[in-house]
């Protein structure tokens, strides 16, 4: 203890054999359960080691796919306008800036869950009673990221048969060109029929000089081209890095991990059971801290005593 000038001499040499006391009695007291903060905290790691052997494993597996669209590379740029957001905004804005956060809004969505859903009958797999419930487990196996410096999308999937869960990561990009291709269809669909409509229209309406009106034709010719081709035609290019492969190693429990904060967690709650126990029994061994005792039990007690 550090020496305190306001304090004399023999106040001070007082307060240090306090503190000396003070802790030679914390040391018997460890000493006199030194059994009692092995025995127990020994005994919660090895059931901790047991109950993580009993635990069925989990594995980890992970899809890496890249972004190679071109902004404004097709008629699918013009999707967030056409069909004022959503699903088709998202793959509008994958061919621009936001690329990352747009990819996976897509893979997240419920349009390439129900496909996933479907097509492997997750709902009885993971023993869900409805649709979205199990839509919502999805949300807890499945992690989707997005690298935006790399333009890499990650798919990461979580569960306990490392072959099926390699081929649900996979399946995600499936899922996502068929939801493309069929927002760029109805988009381009939309667009043709509005320009074959503006065809007739402009056919159909006199004009007083006809090298405009034959402009004007040719231009909405080209655009029910094109859109006609964009029918057909696949916006996003993405592509696979890595494939999911089977996990050989499983992701938990960590047993390790478990057993030792099992293990400190009850040598702490252990040691401090062992310090209020021997406070308690020394107070009730003071005559003046039994009365305080009692009114501390009194104090704390559910319900009072009758008088």
């Amino acid at each position: 203890m550090s020496q305190d000038p306001s304090l004399s001499p023999v106040l001070q040499e007082r307060l240090e054999d306090e503190d000396a006391i003070s802790i030679v009695d914390l040391l018997i007291v460890i000493g006199n359960n030194k059994w009692k903060l092995f025995w127990i905290p020994f005994g919660c790691a090895c059931i901790a080691a047991v109950i993580s052997l009993i635990l069925p494993p989990s594995y980890t597996t992970k899809a890496v796919f890249v972004n190679s669209s071109k902004p404004g590379n097709s008629s699918s740029s013009q999707l967030l306008d056409q069909l004022g957001g959503g699903l088709g905004g998202s793959i509008a804005g994958a061919l621009g800036p936001n690329a990352g956060d747009a990819l996976v809004a897509l893979l997240t969505s419920h349009a390439v869950k129900d496909q996933l859903i479907e097509k492997y009958d997750l709902q009885t797999y993971l023993k869900q009673k409805d649709l979205e419930k199990t839509r919502k487990l999805l949300d807890q196996l499945i992690k989707v990221t997005a690298d935006k410096k790399s333009s890499f999308i990650t798919v990461e999937v979580k569960g306990k048969d490392p072959e099926f869960i390699a081929e649900l990561a996979n399946a995600h990009l499936s899922a996502l060109r068929n939801l493309q291709k069929r927002l760029s269809k109805e988009e381009a669909h939309q667009r043709r029929d509005y320009f074959e409509q503006q065809i007739e229209v402009i056919a159909q309406k006199p004009f007083r000089d006809p090298f405009i009106q034959t402009a004007l034709m040719n231009s909405l010719i080209r655009q029910y081209e094109t859109a006609r081709m964009d029918e057909s035609k696949e916006s996003l290019v993405i592509q696979v890095v890595d494939p999911a492969t089977a996990p050989i190693q499983r992701s938990s429990p960590k047993r390790a991990f478990m057993v030792l904060i099992t293990g400190i967690a009850s040598l702490f709650i252990t040691l401090i059971g062992v310090f209020i126990r021997h406070a308690m029994l020394t107070a009730k061994s003071n005559p003046e801290d039994a009365g305080r005792f009692e009114q501390l039990k009194a104090a704390w007690r559910l319900r009072k005593r009758a008088n």
